[in-house]
């Protein structure tokens, strides 16, 4: 197994998570699985997007999400991960048309 993407619910939204094996990191796996994993819940249960949030200072994380077609939101200061921290908000949007 080369790592999980999971959602759950998170203020009213639906947030992704997902981690990938260190061994198998910078391989676009991160990317693809998420996009996947997004466009089958939006068209599974009609969501209009995914959010996802990550450290601020997370690079490859924050790559990974904009690979995955994620648009950065927002940086805010709030409890992350067990501590006060600057976090990076991301959306992820289904596209419109036939296709979505």
């Amino acid at each position: 197994m080369l790592g999980h993407v999971g959602f759950s619910p998170f203020d009213g939204e639906v947030e992704t998570s997902y981690a990938i094996a260190e061994a198998s990191r910078g391989r676009g796996y991160g990317a693809e699985a998420l996009l996947y994993a997004c466009s089958w819940a939006a068209a599974n249960f009609n969501l209009p997007g995914v959010l996802a949030l990550t450290e601020s200072d997370n690079t490859p994380s924050r790559r990974t999400l904009e690979r995955a077609e994620f648009e950065h939101v927002e940086d805010k200061l709030m409890r992350f991960q067990g501590n006060q921290q600057l976090v990076s908000r991301y959306m992820w949007r289904r596209a419109a048309g036939p296709a979505a």
